[in-house]
């Protein structure tokens, strides 16, 4: 599924620029994702970690090219 993966990689790109993130690499396979990130002392990991999958999921979710629901 590289275009889903594509999306929801750009997204987390996105969503940790905002947040004030510094994305290193994101990565992953079809079930799962791989983030390795440097975050502002501010901001606690189950924070991020919570912003970064709602909005990938909303997002690849959104606009569904798959059967299942991404979560």
């Amino acid at each position: 599924m590289p275009g889903l993966h594509a999306r929801g990689h750009g997204a987390i790109a996105s969503k940790a620029a905002s947040l004030g993130c510094q994305l290193v690499t994101v990565g992953g396979v079809d079930d799962h994702v791989h983030v390795l990130l440097s975050l502002p002392a501010t901001l606690a990991v189950a924070d991020v970690v919570q912003h970064l999958k709602g909005y990938s999921s909303r997002l690849i979710n959104a606009t569904p090219t798959h059967e299942v629901p991404f979560r």
